[in-house]
């Protein structure tokens, strides 16, 4: 899970610089052209692999989370078994 969650981050970082890098450059092109165009296409689909990339990296941390609980409830579970099987004795 964590190279999982550590590649979301990456691509959320790079898609961030993509996006800016796109818009510095897409403000100094004229109107209507069709590598500004082209430019504020990159930077859209910058801003959408960022914000994907981000709920990727949220859903990973969820899982992580939920991961630790059943782990938990599972040494609860042991322990209670344990105890169950000392009062048979």
């Amino acid at each position: 899970m964590e190279t999982a969650e550590h590649v979301a981050e990456i691509v959320e970082d790079v898609a961030e610089k993509v996006e800016k890098v796109a818009e510095e450059v897409a403000d100094h092109l004229p109107q209507g052209g069709r590598l500004k165009d082209a430019v504020t296409l990159i930077e859209n689909v910058a801003k959408e692999t960022a914000k994907d990339a981000n709920l990727a990296d949220q859903f990973i941390e969820k899982v992580e989370d939920v991961e630790r609980e059943v782990e938990s409830f599972s040494v609860i579970n042991q322990n209670i078994n344990r105890a169950s099987e000392a009062t048979k004795e």
